[in-house]
């Protein structure tokens, strides 16, 4: 039976480090030692603050990220896990995460960040003993290989953020991959995240092409997962993740290099590489100035326009960024969710309609007793071709539809904006 996920549900793969936030009047300057109006310390990074929105609307976050036993990691993982946030570890042996300095300007909101991003221990091949030390409520008793299906859920959205590439890689292809036996080895941990490329610039993007075709697919549970990559500023091993996604909202800074092709135009903003990004859209955020998007559809048709955020008094921007990218996963959910149980009823009609087809043809040829429960469990129409389904789940959204969500997700970064601290708008979200 098709498994039906009516809490919108989120994978989030990427960057966390601890933030130590300082708001002051301004920044120091060389030599200069100043006193802050307001201090507070919460887990950072991209893929960490996204999940964090989407758990606070009301989500099922799920955080695949490096953290370690350090100090630091402990006092992320404590913020993230009150925060609704479930982590799964894969830091390896002796991993730091980063600890960023920040200053925030009280009078404008605008943040200034020094940070390691991702450290200097990379997150590559996966050990099994590792995860399980890292994990240990993962497991069961006696059991010494973790099952895939532990790890990644069904889900109806995944956000990558570009930080631990080789794991980002792991969980676009797995979403996407016609059969999850493909991507297992004998210790059932995906073959991308146990065998490693030499390094994370071009051969990355080769050994990308070369794990899984670029469709995306069904995962069996009767519902696409909107892959969804939070391109920040643009980072080469973006080569290797692009032909992967589904959706990608990238920042005002992001720029790829002059070595790519020329890039399409949306609103006369250059975005990304057609010859990488075959997914049917993506949009560039601005700040509080708009949101200028692209989407294509099932036809090739192509739209394009833009959102306008509201218009508030920011005092905070620190993660404001990380806030829309998710709430666009979580609204994306909610659509995912309702196109999910719209499918489900569909199949349901078609089953109830093929009782009585049944019945019919059976009074017809002098048939008594019960209709054969082989027939009646069957859709009434022919089986819909794999692939044209999956593409049509795929891009089940118009480019209306994706404004909306755009739009829907600059309210809350709005929201979010207008408040001190990492964290305290939560509290005041009317939910």
């Amino acid at each position: 039976m098709t498994q039906v996920l009516n809490k919108p549900t989120g994978v989030f793969v990427g960057l966390t480090v601890l933030d130590l936030v300082h708001h002051v009047n301004a920044p120091p300057g060389p030599n200069e030692k100043i006193t802050a109006n307001r201090q507070f310390i919460a887990a950072g990074g991209p893929a960490a603050n996204a999940a964090v929105t989407f758990a606070a609307l009301g989500g099922k976050a799920r955080l695949f990220t490096a953290l370690g036993n350090s100090g630091p990691a402990l006092v992320a993982r404590q913020d993230l896990e009150a925060h609704g946030v479930e982590i799964i570890d894969f830091a390896p042996p002796g991993f730091q995460i980063s600890v960023s300095a920040v200053a925030v300007t009280s009078e404008t909101g605008d943040r200034s960040v020094i940070s390691m991003d991702a450290g200097t221990t990379p997150v590559g091949a996966v050990d099994v003993q590792v995860l399980k030390e890292n994990n240990p409520t993962l497991w069961v008793s006696g059991i010494r290989t973790l099952r895939l299906e532990q790890l990644l859920e069904p889900a109806h959205v995944l956000l990558v953020d570009g930080h631990h590439p080789e794991l980002a890689l792991a969980a676009l292809q797995f979403y996407q991959a016609p059969s999850r036996a493909e991507l297992c080895s004998e210790t059932q941990i995906p073959k991308s995240l146990t065998e490693r490329p030499s390094n994370l610039g071009q051969s990355m993007k080769e050994y990308s092409a070369n794990q899984a075709p670029s469709t995306p697919a069904n995962v069996g549970q009767g519902f696409m997962t909107e892959r969804i990559m939070d391109a920040g500023r643009w980072k080469p091993h973006l080569e290797g993740l692009l032909p992967h996604t589904d959706t990608v909202i990238c920042s005002a800074d992001f720029s790829s290099p002059p070595t790519l092709p020329p890039l399409p135009s949306i609103q006369g903003d250059l975005l990304l590489p057609t010859s990488l990004f075959k997914g049917p859209q993506f949009a560039r955020t601005g700040g509080d100035r708009p949101i200028n998007w692209w989407h294509r559809d099932t036809s090739d048709t192509q739209t394009r326009g833009s959102v306008s955020p509201p218009q508030v008094t920011a005092v905070d921007t620190l993660g404001a960024g990380d806030v829309f990218h998710g709430a666009y996963a979580f609204y994306a959910a909610v659509a995912n969710t309702q196109r999910e149980l719209n499918t489900q009823h569909e199949l349901n009609v078609d089953r109830e309609l093929n009782v009585g087809r049944v019945l019919n043809a059976q009074r017809e040829a002098g048939v008594t007793g019960p209709a054969d429960s082989t027939a009646m469990g069957q859709p009434s129409s022919e089986p819909r071709d794999a692939a044209e389904e999956t593409r049509r789940l795929n891009h089940a959204q118009t480019g209306a539809n994706f404004a909306e969500l755009l739009e829907q997700a600059s309210r809350i970064a709005a929201f979010r904006v207008q408040h001190l601290g990492p964290r305290n708008w939560i509290e005041d979200l009317p939910l």
